[in-house]
């Protein structure tokens, strides 16, 4: 067709005007550049996000339109992501959302705005802060949040190292985890009543941290949100609290107070974990459990009462608590948990309630100061090296309600002298006794019907063994260096046993001791002297029965023969009398 003038009147010319506009908007979706920064459409169309920066300047401003008359609304996701050369932005109040990693790694940025100062102040219109927003911005040391923000994103000023306080707006409803981690030069916090959780590690390693206020809201606490804030002395955590993650204060090691809310009806593992200066703690009322390590290495602790709801405790929850001088524990715990009091060598004195049943692995031991316990009637389990190294131990009764008696459950217990043992105990384990170089007696019951391997070894004391039933089953060197004159005593009746017992002699307790063959030889008078295998039976002579001073004749070791026993010199007494001393 040919085309004339009456083909372009006025109002063809404007709508085809209007349709290449929209041609020309649709090639530049989804992106644009504008001298050296880089944008798209937001997700609406009414306006454009930053996608990058292109420039090789510090100071950056983002105007207020990126074209074709629509505002910039965004910072998009890492669109200066480790841009170490950009010093200062400048933002216009258009820009409603901060994506994530918008200026992740910005290690020189200090400030926005044309003041000379190294401040960072947001637009009021900012609704949201994406994660990881400013991490690693280690130049960063001032920041304003917009009132608009209601949740600080994860990781959203993670390792701004030099950023020594923040204001959090009012509307705030989270600080999300690891928002804060890292900023090792935030020195104050004060977090306003509508927060309602603090997320795991959101203070994390936050060492300068001293002063921290607490929402009065506040329900939860997450996994090791205050890891390490090393300068942290006290927090006041109000009644909301509910929930507290794990190693949520450990090495805090500055925190010398607590008041751990009645809310919270579980410590969880390592929460308090390496607290050395805590000397005030006070347990929640309904409190059920203590995990593991929950106050592990509080070296400052020295009392401390367990509410009586307690049923559980972790392993190592009060593990290296060396200052720790008396404890008094709920009625209702049933097992103390393996290592439980490890290393607690101030603790003198403990009183286990009557609902216990195990002595868990290693429990006491190491606890150097521990010269009394009271062990209930209802333990059945003592566990291996409960008692370790139990230094100042000198006397123990184990009820006859134990019945299991772990390995080396009293190694290097050197004071210990006196310990009764239960009557329903059915072995003696390995290295039980292993250099309790204090005991020189020890009746072992009937029941024991196997020693383990080195259960005596280095008791150089040892001088008496009563053995109240048959001669139990022996592993290997279960006497080595126990005192050259140690004996084995067994009772009439009981079987299995010879002349020695694991090396050791031994004798038959209550075995009777015969006299025979009187009589006048060419040596003098005599008779025969038979008993049991190495009794010691000693002679004895007096010139009345009534006598107090009866004078020793001959000593002899008997072995189940008869021994000749002869006075030379019995002519020299108008009369005398003998008698046999087993001793």
């Amino acid at each position: 067709m040919k085309l004339t003038k009456k083909h372009f009147s006025p109002n063809r010319v404007a709508l085809v005007s209007k349709f290449l506009t929209v041609l020309c908007l649709i090639a530049m979706v989804p992106a644009l550049a504008r001298g050296q920064l880089s944008y798209s459409l937001d997700s609406d169309g009414h306006g454009f996000i930053v996608t990058a920066y292109n420039g090789a300047g510090s100071a950056v401003t983002i105007p207020d339109t990126g074209g074709l008359n629509l505002p910039v609304t965004g910072i998009g996701t890492n669109a200066f992501y480790t841009n170490s050369i950009i010093r200062s932005v400048d933002m216009p109040s258009t820009v409603t959302n901060i994506d994530a990693a918008a200026f992740f790694g910005c290690t020189g940025l200090n400030r926005v705005t044309i003041t000379i100062s190294t401040n960072f102040t947001l637009p009021a219109i900012v609704a949201s802060i994406g994660t990881s927003a400013f991490a690693f911005c280690t130049s960063l040391t001032n920041i304003t949040v917009p009132d608009r923000i209601t949740r600080i994103t994860d990781s959203a000023f993670y390792s701004c190292t030099s950023l020594p306080s923040i204001s959090i707006p009012t509307n705030v409803v989270e600080i999300s985890g690891s928002a804060f981690g890292f900023c090792t030069s935030l020195n104050n916090m004060l977090l306003p009543n509508r927060v309602l959780s603090i997320g795991g590690s959101a203070f994390y390693y936050c060492t300068n941290l001293a002063t921290f206020t607490m929402s009065t809201n506040a329900t939860s606490i997450g996994d090791s949100a205050f890891y390490q804030c090393s300068r942290l002395t006290s927090l006041n955590l109000p009644g909301s609290v509910a929930s507290i993650g794990g190693s949520a204060f450990e090495l805090c090691s500055g925190l010398k107070s607590i008041a751990i809310p009645d809310a919270v009806i579980t410590i969880v593992s390592n929460t308090f974990f390496n607290c050395t200066a805590l000397t005030s703690l006070t347990l929640p009322a309904n409190l059920i459990s203590i995990g593991d390590s929950a106050f592990n290495s509080c070296s400052s602790l020295t009392n401390l009462a367990m509410p009586q709801s307690v049923t559980n405790i972790g392993d190592y929850v009060f593990a290296f608590c060396r200052g720790l001088k008396g404890i008094t524990i709920s009625t209702n715990l049933t097992t103390t948990g393996n290592n439980t009091f490890f290393g607690c060598s101030g603790l003198k004195s403990l009183t286990l309630p009557n609902h216990v049943t195990t002595i868990g692995d290693s429990a006491l031991a190491f606890c150097s100061g521990l010269t009394n316990i009271f062990i209930p009637n209802s333990v059945t389990t003592i566990g291996a090296a409960a008692f370790d190294a139990c230094s100042s131990l000198a006397s123990l009764t184990l009820p006859n309600s134990v019945t299991n008696i772990g390995d080396s459950a009293f190694e290097f217990c050197r004071k210990l002298t006196n310990i009764t043992m239960s009557a329903q105990v059915a072995s003696i384990g390995a290295s039980t006794f292993y250099n309790c170089s204090g005991l020189t007696s020890l009746t072992v019951p009937n029941s024991v019907t196997n020693i383990g391997n080195s259960a005596f070894v280095g008791c150089s004391n040892l001088t008496s063994l009563y053995f109240q039933g048959n001669a139990p089953a022996l592993g290997t060197n279960v006497f080595t260096s126990v005192n050259a004159s140690a004996v084995v005593y067994y009772l009439p009746g009981t079987s299995g046993w010879g002349t020695h017992y694991g090396g050791l002699p031994t004798v038959e307790l209550g075995a009777p001791v015969n006299c025979g063959s009187p009589g006048v030889g060419a040596s003098g008078f005599g008779f025969t002297v038979t008993g049991g295998n190495n009794q010691v039976a000693v002679v004895e002579a007096s010139m009345s029965l009534a006598a107090q001073n009866w004078q020793p004749i001959q000593t002899n070791t008997l072995n189940g023969t008869p021994i000749n026993f002869t006075d030379s010199h019995w002519t020299n007494y108008p009369s005398r009398f003998y008698r046999i001393r087993i001793q």
